[in-house]
């Protein structure tokens, strides 16, 4: 089932469903939520609809591929940052001043460590391992001849 509705239009039905979607199933029922998120669905599989032009963009794909990467070693390169804040705070720097630099400069710290992350271990490392392990998996075996 696609659902087409195009441009803004459409990026807006998109996003009301989203949040439909989400306050259904926080402060209502998770079965509520499905009709909104069949539509966002919906709207997400025609490819000329709103939503799917707004997420086909390239920065949002980058994310998506580097996605898993982000996520295993975004605490690691945000604990660093974790405790120079406290111990600015400790000295008196106004918190609003340091949520705000946490914010900016985590979130460019969380995507470098992200993409340095998916990219050696990702695709390097899994270009370098996926022939060895191939050949070990589903190679064929050889088998040991015993000359009599």
């Amino acid at each position: 089932m696609r659902i087409r509705v195009v441009g803004w239009p459409g990026l807006l039905a998109g996003v009301l469903c989203g949040i439909a979607m989400y306050v259904s199933i926080e402060y209502a029922h998770p079965l509520v939520g499905l009709l909104p998120g069949a539509l966002l669905f919906g709207m997400v599989l025609a490819p000329d609809s709103g939503i799917a032009a707004a997420l086909s963009g390239r920065f949002l794909q980058f994310l998506g591929k580097i996605s898993y990467s982000l996520y295993l070693v975004h605490p690691f390169a945000l604990f660093p940052l974790q405790v120079i804040g406290v111990k600015l705070a400790a000295h008196g720097v106004n918190l609003w001043l340091l949520w705000a630099g946490f914010a900016g400069l985590g979130l460019i710290a969380a995507l470098i460590a992200g993409t340095v992350s998916y990219e050696l271990i990702e695709v390097r490392l899994r270009r370098l391992l996926d022939p060895a392990l191939r050949g070990l998996l589903f190679g064929v075996r050889r088998e040991a001849r015993y000359v009599a």
